[in-house]
C-alpha cells in the first residue's frame, strides 16, 4: 500500500481478512530500527486468521520512509497516525469504531503517543511500553538522567561528548544505537541526537490523555527498557488514566528479552486475545463463523484476564506461585491444529506430525533435511572438481 502523508507516500501491507461486512482492524508499526516486513509473523498474519483487517506500515525515521525520502523520526507520533487512519477507514470493509493501534519496541512509545491525541483509536498496544525512551541510552553515562538530559540541549558540552565517546568504546550496542540514531533523526552529532531523543518521553504528562484501552507488555529481563527500581513499562502502566491491562511476559515461556523474540506467536496470541475482549465483544463470533476456519479453544489467558479486576494480567512478579502458571506455555498456545495445515507453511513431509495430537497446541517439528541427489558414477567421472 501507498498512503499519503504530506508530501510523500509511506509504504506498508494490507492484510485483509475473510469473510463479509465491516470488520475490526489494526494498525501496526515498528520501532527505532525495525521494517514493516518484520511485522509479518508479528501480529499481522496472526491477527489476520482471527478475522481483523491488518494494517503495516513505515512510518517516517524507519525503513522505508528513511531510505527512500529522507523522513526523520518525529515524537508527534499523532501527526503520522492520523492520515494513516484517514486512509485506512476509506475501505468500506473496515469499521472504523473498531480501530486498534499497535507498536513494537521503541513503537511502545509511539503507539500510546499517538493515542493521546488521536480520538478515533478504539484500543491501543504497547509491545513493550516505553515511557522515556532516552532513559536506555542515558543509563549507560557516568551523569545521572536529567543531568545528562540537560546537558544534551545545552549549546556546548565538551564533557559530555567525552563521556558519551567513552560509552561508545565500551558498548557496541551504544555505539550502533547513536549512529543509528543520528541517521534516523538527521541530527549530526551524538549529543545532538541525545537532545532530540529525550522528546520521546511521556514527562510531558501526555500519557494521562489516553481515553482508549490500553495494552501495556512487559519483558521481565529487558536491556533497554528496564532498571533496578521500576520498568520503563510499569512507568507508563502507573501514568495511565484510561482502561488498562500490564502483560508480562517471563523466561520460562521465553519471552523476557525485549520485544520478546523466543516467544512471538505466544505473545501474538494473548494480545489477540485482549483485542478480542476489548474491541470486538458482540461481533467476534459471527465474523469467526464468516472467516477462515480457526482451530483452537477461549484460552486460559482471556479467562486469567476476566478474573483480575485491576486487569493486570499476571506474569512475571505477578504471577502466582502456584505448580500450574495460570498462562499456557509456548508449546500450547492457540495454533492451527496439525491437521489444518497454514497456508504459509512449505510443502514438506515434516510440516505436520504423524499423528493428530488430541489438543490443538504447538509442536515441536523435527528439522527439515535435505537430501541430495547423488551423481552417476559417469556424471561424476566427468564432473569439474
Amino acid at each position: 500500500m501507498e498512503i499519503p502523508y504530506e508530501d510523500i507516500v509511506l509504504h506498508g501491507y494490507f492484510y485483509r481478512a475473510a469473510g463479509e461486512g465491516p470488520r475490526p482492524a489494526v494498525v501496526m508499526h515498528n520501532g527505532f530500527d525495525g521494517a514493516a516486513e518484520e511485522l509479518h509473523f508479528s501480529g499481522a498474519l496472526g491477527g489476520q486468521e482471527r478475522g481483523y483487517h491488518v494494517l503495516t506500515f513505515d512510518g517516517p525515521g524507519q525503513p522505508a520512509a528513511i531510505h527512500r525520502d529522507g523522513a526523520a523520526f518525529r515524537p508527534d507520533w499523532e501527526n503520522v497516525v492520523g492520515p494513516v487512519l484517514d486512509f485506512l477507514t476509506q475501505d468500506p470493509g473496515v469499521d472504523p469504531a473498531r480501530t486498534a493501534l499497535l507498536g513494537v519496541s521503541l513503537g511502545g512509545y509511539l503507539a500510546p503517543r499517538a493515542a493521546a491525541y488521536e480520538p478515533r483509536l478504539a484500543a491501543v498496544v504497547a509491545l513493550d511500553g516505553v515511557f522515556d525512551a532516552v532513559s536506555a541510552l542515558t543509563a549507560h553515562l557516568p551523569l545521572p538522567h536529567e543531568e545528562a538530559v540537560r546537558r544534551a540541549a545545552a549549546e556546548h558540552g565538551e564533557e559530555l561528548d567525552r563521556l558519551i565517546a567513552d560509552a561508545r568504546a565500551r558498548s557496541p550496542i551504544l555505539r550502533w544505537a547513536f549512529d543509528h540514531g543520528r541517521y534516523v533523526t538527521r541530527t549530526s552529532n551524538d549529543r545532538e541526537f541525545l537532545a532530540e531523543y529525550a522528546r520521546y518521553s511521556f514527562e510531558d504528562g501526555s500519557a494521562g490523555k489516553i481515553t482508549c484501552p490500553v495494552l501495556v507488555c512487559e519483558a521481565t529481563d529487558d536491556r533497554f527498557c528496564s532498571t533496578a527500581e521500576e520498568s520503563d513499562p510499569r512507568r507508563l502502566y502507573r501514568h495511565l488514566a484510561a482502561p488498562k491491562t500490564l502483560l508480562s511476559f517471563t523466561e520460562e515461556e521465553g519471552g523476557d528479552a525485549h520485544c520478546h523474540p523466543g516467544a512471538l506467536r505466544l505473545a501474538v496470541a494473548r494480545i489477540f486475545d485482549w483485542l478480542d475482549e476489548t474491541i470486538r465483544p458482540v461481533a467476534r463470533h459471527a465474523e469467526r463463523s464468516a472467516a477462515a476456519p480457526v482451530c483452537g479453544r477461549r484460552s486460559r489467558a482471556r479467562a486469567a484476564a476476566h478474573a483480575n479486576p485491576p486487569h493486570i494480567i499476571p506474569g512475571g512478579r505477578d504471577r502466582p506461585k502456584t505448580k500450574e502458571a495460570p498462562w499456557p506455555s509456548a508449546q500450547n498456545a492457540r495454533t492451527p491444529c496439525a491437521t489444518e495445515k497454514p497456508s504459509w507453511l512449505p510443502p514438506t513431509p515434516f510440516s505436520r506430525p504423524a499423528a493428530a495430537p488430541t489438543a490443538c497446541r504447538w509442536t515441536t517439528s523435527p528439522r527439515p533435511r535435505v537430501w541430495v541427489r547423488a551423481p552417476s558414477s559417469a556424471a561424476s567421472a566427468t564432473a569439474p572438481a
